[in-house]
């Protein structure tokens, strides 16, 4: 977008990242600790994708590469909430070659698109670095939103094994930062380690989400 906030400028040398799936998923494993429960699945095709999650109910999602060679991605996303809770996703990646060839689209010089018209685009709103739990952002009401959890904020205690990761639940303009128990360990004992959390928050209104 131009300085003149009309003007939208495209060329064939940079390719931003597209919804090419998006839904709800159902979690179906009860974590270690009980209570909260996750859902993992995988994707093949894709080459450098980002999963964001955009539901009311706390909620955080990792991408992993499982098979260079095919391209197939796995995806983990973890919820407040036992098994069934309904978590609402979206994978974004390159821009896919195998939609229709019409509308306004772009291709670099190897043929490669670039840009596709009728895609829709990762719309980055914010990026927060090193924010803590209990963090409340405060964006435009009329709009939805969706997390990217690029570094996941966690506690770990002296036993082994994650006890919280940070999670987030977007309700309309805002957007929620709090701790999940991943899996539990008898009595409380000392804070071990912790790190904070690194996010892009990301505009889907009008997805269709």
């Amino acid at each position: 977008m131009n300085a003149d906030g009309v003007t939208v400028q495209i060329d064939d040398t940079y390719a931003n990242l597209a919804v090419v799936e998006m839904g709800t998923i159902a979690t179906n494993t009860a974590t270690s600790a009980g209570g909260n429960s996750g859902v993992t699945f995988s994707r093949s095709g894709l080459k450098n994708p980002l999963i964001a999650v955009a539901g009311s109910t706390s909620q955080v999602a990792v991408a992993w590469l499982q098979n260079a060679g095919s391209g197939t991605w796995g995806f983990n996303i973890a919820a407040a909430g036992g098994v069934g809770t309904q978590c609402k996703y979206l994978i974004f990646d390159n821009p896919p070659a195998s939609n229709p060839n019409y509308g306004f689209q772009v291709f670099d010089s190897s043929g490669n698109k670039t840009f596709d018209g009728s895609l829709r685009y990762l719309r980055v709103v914010d990026m927060q670095v090193n924010i803590s739990d209990g963090a409340v952002l405060n964006y435009d009401a009329s709009k939805q939103y969706a997390v990217c959890h690029l570094i996941f904020g966690f506690r770990v205690w002296n036993q082994t094994g994650f006890n919280q990761v940070v999670a987030s639940r977007a309700s309309g303009g805002s957007v929620t930062l709090n701790y999940i128990t991943i899996n539990s360990v008898p009595g409380s004992p000392p804070q071990l380690n912790a790190a904070l959390s690194s996010i892009l928050v990301v505009d889907i209104t009008n997805y269709g989400l």
